[in-house]
């Protein structure tokens, strides 16, 4: 019904209703089963550090900086950017989330027969197409799939990815749809995965609450995005391999870039002097 993109074309308007209530009903599956819940839960937090990377395109790289991009398609060395502790341990709770969502939704499968869940779904230059043209090394939170009876034993009818986001408070409180940075990264999943539909879950780390498997936070693939992030990543591609660098898009995010080292952006020596 909805499992790859070309299927956005072929859909009648009684199943894309359908499949829109399924995905408004995930929440209160979800919810039951917290409620419901009386074991004790533990799961695995992996942090990677960023020289675990492998060199190419990485999803939430791609509408950022062009340099950054160009310097990671080069195999640029990355080194331990040490002049922003504090985010790498804001980083450290959001893998923790992602981590704790992943696994809930790993035992929401268990117990809801026509569900099915998986995470950390890889992307690289060995599943073909797009990522083997542009050597896109990435990995999607997650897939969840819709069964008509039990998942082990019937193929999925609705295919839907998973990107986890963890907002403070005040900046939860702001959003109406996903971040433009954000939206973008999940394009690449979909693309690179075939999925038609993406749920952007955004966590607030203050009390819990996320954003529901319904539009704006649910959304399409869109094929002009993806023609735009595509021109992209050419470009920094020839910059990469042309020898001739970008400019440098200087922002806070130079705080924990591992390219800083060599790029030497002015922005962390003016923060040095302002220290």
């Amino acid at each position: 019904m909805l499992t790859k993109i070309n299927d956005l074309h072929r859909i009648t308007p009684a199943q894309r209703k359908r499949c829109l209530k399924l995905l408004d009903q995930l929440r209160f599956r979800y919810m039951r089963m917290i409620e419901q819940r009386d074991e004790p839960i533990s799961y695995q937090v992996d942090i990677k550090a960023d020289s675990d990377r492998a060199p190419g395109i990485h999803a939430s790289e791609v509408s950022k900086c062009m340099r950054a991009l160009s310097y990671a398609i080069r195999g640029t060395e990355k080194r331990k950017n040490p002049s922003n502790t504090n985010i790498r341990m804001r980083f450290g709770i959001g893998h923790a989330v992602h981590a704790m969502l992943q696994n809930d939704l790993h035992l929401l499968a268990k117990r809801e027969a026509d569900l099915s869940f998986k995470d950390e779904v890889p992307i690289s230059p060995a599943i073909g197409g797009a990522a083997e043209i542009w050597n896109i090394q990435s990995s999607c939170d997650g897939i969840l799939q819709f069964h008509e009876g039990d998942s082990e034993t019937t193929e999925p009818f609705l295919r839907v990815g998973l990107e986890i986001k963890t907002e403070s408070d005040k900046r939860f409180a702001k959003l109406v749809e996903p971040r433009e940075d954000h939206y973008k990264q999940a394009c690449v999943y979909m693309h690179c995965l075939d999925l038609p539909l993406m749920w952007m879950l955004y966590y607030n780390k203050s009390n819990s609450s996320y954003t529901p498997a319904k539009p704006p936070w649910l959304f399409q693939y869109n094929p002009q995005t993806w023609s735009k992030l595509e021109r992209r990543m050419a470009e920094a591609t020839a910059s990469a391999y042309g020898g001739v660098l970008p400019d440098r898009e200087e922002s806070f995010e130079c705080s924990w870039c591992p390219y800083a080292w060599t790029c030497g952006p002015s922005y962390l020596a003016n923060k040095g002097r302002r220290a």
